[in-house]
């Protein structure tokens, strides 16, 4: 707690530092020694001096003049620099001024809340003076750093002159009179540079000192305002729902210490400062919002442009919204991701990023709304905004609970017109409206009902959280529509590109973006739910300490945070690994797929090293002892020796596919009387998709144990044979050439090798040709065969040649005939 007023610390911190600093100024300033320039008594000689020590003196005047002019020159040049420092000089002014704007803005946070007169101040206002305290602190230390720099630049500078005045071999003059005469000359010059220099920078260190002390002072008071802020935010969050003024409707006479129009200037004072120190502050995440709008409009452009170059305007009837509102959709989209860009913003901030996007948000849609249910929707915007701006009011005050319950009222009304005008005539495309609007009518009925019995903290919560959780609702709504209609015709424009769909699936990936963008979408408005009722900070701390607070099981120790993060990171390994798969691997192969993948098998030892390394990683993390691991390990080597060979068996035997490599992913093999594509080589095993439209999986342990053909190892020929027989009788000459003309007619038969046509065998009502030709794509050969059949039945036709049907020869023996007079009369029996 303070013990005395700011005003009276400030004074007198600043009076101390002054003084002390103007004590110790004039101290040096007595203490600076003088540089002799030959008329001081230390360079005459003394009249006690020996004839001998002259000499002496002589004989080294040529060494010591060698070393005065090297030191002259070299501290000429300290001195030069030590004149540019100071030519250049240090903004004190401007520092001056900087301290002077930081004590402004002090006083503005502290304004209401911590300067006495505070009229029950409400937990909005310490939020945003809890912010700028940050913010200011921030800068404060900023200051206090340059203002260090500067003064350790002073001090070096201060202590080079020292050095130069200590030097006693400058006090020796030579004998020779010449060269006493320029030497005296050119110390003169060093002494008239270094006194203006050296008092210069005794002024600046005391004029840097008074700085420290003033900085030192804002720094300790702004801490100190910060602690308290956060113990009064404590107890305000412990006592949410607690009774703060009397009943809105009772006999009690509120005493209104509060002036109307001081408490609304203040208010917007204090929420312009806030609003424009966080602004300056964020030009980090504007830049990313900003380059965020420009992946989003090119993108947006070349694919409406590319779709509507390929006449899909099917397609861009689909997505009208994001393809008639380019611009407008880009910057919705870029806005409403941007707002999780800003971290502790005020509320003023984060208040207009919302209505921003919910006003670009409704010129984007307001054809979707009728005529009616568009002024609801607009009136609705508008006590959005009153909402926006109540909250910006910094103290509790009976006027303000008035303007309160007339929002809260207001919103009631138009929402129970709103549930019975749109009652049974919602469009697919907002199914959650009725039951966002229940959600809004309990909120504001709670916040109404919290206000009239003087809980105006909870009250406010309610009220404003009420339009903004609505509001908020609809607009990532709308967010999910325009991204939905960005990637599906962002996905139909690239499928316009021949190259790129061979290692996409953009029907997949189309398919499954929309319930994933739904999932999020549902946890960021849980997030700014939850930060609207202000519960987001009770909610994290608790979530904090339970996930972070040691725990002990035996002598094994560890944190629930440490095993959330265990599997976290094994997810995230898994997840990399399956989309690595997906977009390199196998993800999009279909039996269609003619292209072959080669990175499969290289696809294969990525999944691996991802995921060995995420489990390290993870292991690390969890902070989990190497003797743990040791443990682990041998316990897998046990339980391999028992049961788990085939597993291992076929996981060693994924690896050695990887580095083998007998099979890729779309090559055509045949593998225990199946035939099929590969579509996929996992760890453990491998899918063969057969051309009959199943789906086998296969160990990878068999596909090395078994006889496996690969069909397209080395390359995708292959050679096709047909056999096909002449009438006995026929010119075989003029069959073979019609037949070679049939295979040379065809631009799909490969000319190396060439085509053959070669005389069979003499079958048994035919002579047989065999008929050899090549392909170069193996999922051709089927259509060419029947092409090539087709063809050769033609030009028998056409020349006369006939193909026999099986012709065989039925011999019937012959059998006695038999007269009825030969056949004997049967007898009946007697009974």
């Amino acid at each position: 707690m303070k013990t005395c007023p700011s005003g009276w610390r400030y004074f007198r911190f600043t009076f101390f530092g002054t003084l002390f600093s103007v004590v110790v100024m004039g101290t040096v300033w007595a203490q600076t020694p003088e540089i002799d320039t030959g008329r001081n008594r230390g360079f005459q000689p003394k009249a006690s001096d020996s004839l001998a020590n002259r000499q002496n003196r002589t004989e080294g005047s040529d060494t010591i003049m060698a070393y005065q002019l090297r030191k002259l020159k070299e501290y000429s040049t300290q001195l030069n620099g030590i004149a540019n420092f100071l030519s250049r000089g240090v903004d004190t002014f401007g520092i001056s001024e900087k301290l002077v704007t930081l004590e402004n803005k002090h006083q503005i946070a502290r304004t209401g809340i911590l300067d006495g007169t505070a009229q029950r101040s409400n937990m909005r206002n310490m939020k945003s003076a809890l912010v700028l305290m940050e913010n200011l602190q921030n800068e404060v230390g900023k200051i206090q750093e340059d203002i260090e720099a500067y003064s350790v630049s002073t001090y070096d500078l201060q202590k080079q002159l020292r050095v130069i005045w200590r030097d006693t071999m400058l006090r020796k003059v030579p004998e020779d009179s010449i060269l006493a005469k320029e030497y005296a000359l050119r110390i003169t010059e060093v002494r008239d540079m270094s006194r203006p220099s050296y008092r210069q920078l005794q002024t600046l260190s005391v004029k840097l000192g008074i700085y420290q002390n003033q900085i030192g002072q804002l720094e300790f008071d702004v801490s100190d305002d910060i602690e308290m802020l956060k113990y009064q935010l404590s107890k305000f969050r412990s006592l949410l729902m607690a009774k703060e003024a009397p009943n809105l409707f009772s006999s009690i006479a509120i005493q209104e210490d509060v002036v109307i129009p001081d408490w609304i200037e203040n208010s917007i004072t204090k929420s312009v400062f806030s609003f424009v120190t966080y602004y300056k502050q964020t030009w980090i995440a504007r830049i990313g919002i900003f380059l965020l709008i420009i992946v989003f409009l090119s993108a947006g452009i070349w694919a409406v442009k590319t779709l509507k170059k390929n006449e899909q305007d099917d397609v861009l009837h689909v997505a009208e919204k994001f393809s008639r509102h380019i611009v407008l959709s880009s910057i919705f989209i870029a806005l409403s991701f941007g707002q999780f860009f800003y971290e502790d913003a005020p509320a003023e901030f984060i208040q207009y990023v919302w209505a921003s996007i919910a006003i670009i948000g409704t010129l984007i849609y307001y054809r979707d709304f009728e005529r009616k249910n568009l002024i609801l929707w607009l009136a609705g915007l508008v006590l959005f905004m009153l909402a926006s701006l109540d909250n910006l009011l910094l103290q509790t005050t009976l006027a303000d609970r008035w303007i309160m319950l007339a929002i809260g009222m207001s919103g009631l009304v138009l929402s129970i017109v709103a549930m019975r005008r749109l009652k049974g005539t919602l469009p697919d495309t907002m199914p959650l409206v009725q039951l966002l609007i229940i959600l809004f009518i309990a909120q504001e009925v709670i916040g109404i009902g919290a206000n009239i019995f003087g809980r105006y903290t909870f009250a406010k919560i309610m009220l404003t959280g009420g339009y903004f959780n609505f509001i908020n609702a609809i607009t990532l709504w709308w967010l999910l529509r325009l991204l939905t209609d960005f990637i599906f015709i962002f996905s139909e424009a690239i499928r316009q590109k021949e190259y790129l769909t061979s290692y996409f699936n953009f029907h997949k990936i189309k398919e499954s973006t929309k319930p994933i963008l739904s999932f999020i979408m549902v946890i960021l408005w849980l997030i700014i739910f939850v930060k609207n009722l202000s519960l987001y900070d009770i909610i994290k701390d608790g979530v904090e300490d339970f996930l972070l607070s040691p725990r002990s099981i035996g002598r094994f120790h560890f944190s629930f945070g440490s095993v959330v993060l265990f599997f976290l990171i094994i997810y995230l390994a898994t997840l990399i690994s399956s989309i690595m798969n997906y977009f390199l691997g196998s993800g999009h192969q279909t039996l269609q797929s003619k292209g072959r993948n080669r990175f499969g098998g290289f696809v294969l030892i990525m999944r691996l090293c991802i995921l060995a390394i995420g489990f390290l990683v993870a292991v690390a993390a969890a902070g989990v002892a190497l003797d743990k691991i040791t443990l682990i390990i041998g316990a897998l080597g046990v339980g391999i020796g028992f049961g788990l060979q085939n597993i291992v068996n076929n996981l060693v035997s994924g690896v050695i596919i990887a580095f083998e490599k007998p099979i890729h992913v779309g090559d055509q093999i045949e593998v225990g009387g199946r035939l099929g594509r590969v579509t996929a080589i996992g760890i453990r095993s491998s899918k063969l998709a057969t051309f009959e439209g199943s789906e086998v999986i296969i160990p990878n342990g068999d596909l090395l144990s078994q006889h496996l053909v690969n069909w397209t190892l080395s390359s995708n020929n292959r050679r096709v044979e047909i056999v096909v027989g002449v009438k006995y009788g026929s010119d075989l000459e003029t069959a073979s050439k019609i037949l070679m003309e049939v295979l040379v007619s065809k631009e799909n038969i490969m000319r190396v090798p060439p085509p053959q046509v070669l005389l069979h065998a003499f079958g048994g009502s035919s002579i047989d040709y065999r008929l050899l030709f090549w392909v170069s794509d193996i999922g051709d050969y089927l259509g060419l065969k029947s092409e090539v059949i087709h063809d050769v039945d033609k030009a028998f036709k056409e020349n006369g040649i006939e193909i026999p049907f099986p012709q065989q020869d039925v011999y019937i023996k012959e059998l006695p005939v038999f007269k009825p007079a030969d056949i004997p009369e049967i007898q009946p029996k007697p009974e």
